[in-house]
């Protein structure tokens, strides 16, 4: 209940006042954490198939928490790195794995909501 909370604060410091928690709000907030996010970590992969056939995974660190970005869109937030990654196997191999990539200095300091620099 507690982890309810403090996301629900942290929603409501970034909700402008009056504003609803609609599709449309959602779609902003998505698109600022892709524009204000710090990318933090990365999974490209192709398959060779033709279509959706190859994509990337993406993390962000936005406002001392972390959302991933990948197929099925924006999810979190989540309290760490790791937490985040585990969500989306960030860091396992497959054979259409391409690249991973991972650039992080973490705050010991910085809490969850807080937009701190390493």
């Amino acid at each position: 209940m507690e982890k309810e909370t403090a996301y629900r604060s942290f929603f409501d410091n970034c909700a402008k006042p009056g504003k609803k928690f609609d599709d449309e709000w959602i779609d902003n907030f998505d698109e600022t954490i892709i524009e204000e996010g710090e990318v933090v970590g990365s999974h490209s992969w192709n398959s060779g198939n033709p279509g959706a056939g190859a994509d990337m995974t993406i993390i962000y660190r936005f406002r001392g928490l972390f959302f991933t970005n990948d197929d099925f869109g924006i999810d979190g937030p989540y309290e760490g790195f790791g937490e985040a990654a585990e969500a989306v196997d960030l860091l396992t191999v497959r054979d259409t794995t391409e690249r991973i990539w991972v650039d992080l200095i973490v705050n010991p300091d910085c809490g969850p909501g807080e937009d701190c620099d390493a």
